[in-house]
């Protein structure tokens, strides 16, 4: 089920800009090693597509939203905990302008 979750929130975000897609296909990395190792690796990944990558796709700037994508990763890369701050650089960042066609 994680498999298909994952090839689903890749598609999706690679329809709306393909780099963005790629970026996002990385976070399953965040999922590795055996039993609670990899529940916490397993439930930061959640909480990156619907807490930071579902937001972010509102962001027309993508080079923002690329490098907030980037930098959240490698904060849970380096500790899955590291969830709670990835997820609070996105909160912080700018507020989303419309993705509108005038606007890309």
């Amino acid at each position: 089920m994680a498999i298909a979750i994952y090839r689903t929130w890749v598609e999706r975000v690679a329809r709306v800009d393909y780099a963005l897609g790629a970026e996002v296909a990385e976070a399953a990395t965040m999922v590795k090693g055996y039993g609670a190792v990899r529940r916490r690796g397993l439930a930061a990944f959640h909480r990156y597509l619907e807490e930071i990558v579902a937001p972010l796709l509102a962001q027309a700037d993508r080079s923002l939203t690329l490098r907030l994508l980037a930098e959240a990763r490698q904060r849970i890369l380096a500790a899955p905990e590291g969830i709670d701050s990835a997820v609070t650089l996105v909160r912080e960042a700018p507020a989303p302008t419309p993705n509108t066609p005038g606007n890309r």
